[in-house]
């Protein structure tokens, strides 16, 4: 509940702050301006410090401890062989290199080496993931705080909350769209590179290349059909578990495949998935608005295309919920931004900011308060109680 009353007090922040937005002849001043994104910006490096600075014993703190510094980590790594999945030869920092990414072993084994503590790694992952959002926030939408809000009602919760790698490789999405749009190639490959090394979910970052572009309302209504088909055909299904397929993927995923929880079926009402379709309509269902908005925002496309992106991939792997979920978890960073662009959308201004406020809210009541995806705040990782986990 202190989550909750938490982010009552930043609504109200955020409701003052935007309103002036909605006035018709809105011109801010140089120190209007100025105030408002101080505020901004001590909210989010707020944010930052509790989420780096809170206790959390799950398995990344286990890896500070698996992990050796990175003379020894350079100096003993290992190839796995070709017998079973890594063979004898290879210890346990290469195993977790292999199974988790090499560049988040390495940041882990260079935090060590710095005689930091493994409060470093959360420091490191979600504290650095809430300020890439919050300044991408800001180039992205004069709504910053309507996005920010939103972030932190919902996505915030399944991420830099729980999965601080995927949380940072999707918060990595922001700067590689940047990237894109103004044609800094060369940046966007490495920064695709580095993600890839911390989590190889972010492979599927590489079709952000494809997606700068307004694509047709047919073409994005053909696809849907298309993944709807997949869906219902399981067809997906039928291509994956066959033994030429099946017997060429890494056990963990063969794993995921054939598991209860992570290989169940996510049904096509699924609430996630309805409510970004909802939106997808909602956008394109107004013509008019959707083709200015294509035109006259420099990052609206690529935007769009990338949570369209998303969606679809959460219904063409609906046969299995952890590919699902994740692979459009990967891609909703993005929402926040096009959240706010509905106040931009529609009429009245007023209006509209008043009910996406209220169901950030809502959001943020369901998160916090009735599924309890946060737990309770601990202050600082319990050193003492590090060598305990299991």
């Amino acid at each position: 509940m202190t989550y909750f009353l938490l982010i009552i007090i930043l609504s109200l922040i955020v409701f003052a702050n935007s309103l002036h937005h909605t006035e018709p002849s809105y011109k801010k001043s140089d120190n209007n301006r100025l105030i408002s994104s101080l505020t901004y910006y001590i909210i989010i490096f707020l944010i930052a410090a509790v989420l780096g600075l809170r206790g959390n014993m799950d398995e990344y703190s286990k890896f500070y401890i698996l992990i050796p510094k990175l003379s020894d980590f350079i100096s003993n790594f290992s190839i796995y062989g070709e017998n079973d999945r890594f063979g004898d030869i290879v210890d346990t920092a290469s195993i977790i290199a292999y199974e988790k990414g090499f560049f988040f072993t390495f940041i882990i084994s260079l935090l060590k080496s710095m005689n930091l503590t493994s409060q470093s790694i959360l420091i490191f992952f979600s504290s650095t993931s809430v300020l890439i959002h919050g300044y991408y926030f800001q180039k992205f939408t004069p709504y910053a705080f309507i996005a920010l809000l939103f972030y932190v009602s919902h996505e915030i919760t399944v991420k830099e909350w729980i999965s601080i790698r995927q949380a940072l490789v999707s918060a990595l999405i922001l700067p590689s769209i940047y990237l894109i749009v103004n044609r800094k190639k060369f940046q966007f490959y490495l920064l695709w590179i580095l993600g890839v090394l911390i989590q190889y979910i972010n492979i599927l970052s590489i079709f952000l290349i494809f997606l700068n572009k307004r694509y047709s309302t047919k073409l994005i209504l053909t696809i849907f059909v298309v993944a709807l088909f997949i869906h219902f055909s399981d067809l997906l299904k039928l291509m994956i578990l066959n033994d030429f397929v099946i017997n060429r993927l890494p056990d963990f995923i063969e794993k995921y495949l054939i598991d209860e929880v992570h290989g169940k079926k996510i049904s096509i009402f699924h609430l996630k998935l309805f409510q970004q379709i909802l939106v997808i309509s909602f956008i394109m269902l107004n013509h008019e608005r959707f083709n200015q908005l294509s035109s006259e925002l420099k990052y609206f496309n690529i935007l769009f295309n990338t949570y369209v992106l998303g969606t679809i991939l959460m219904i063409i792997f609906s046969n299995y919920s952890i590919f699902s979920l994740r692979f459009n978890g990967h891609f909703y960073a993005v929402e926040p931004i096009l959240i706010s662009y509905l106040i931009w959308y529609l009429r009245p201004k007023l209006f509209i900011l008043i009910i996406v406020i209220l169901f950030c809210l809502s959001l943020s009541y369901f998160n916090y308060v009735y599924l309890e995806r946060v737990s309770p705040y601990q202050f600082l990782i319990q050193i003492n109680s590090l060598f305990l986990i299991k």
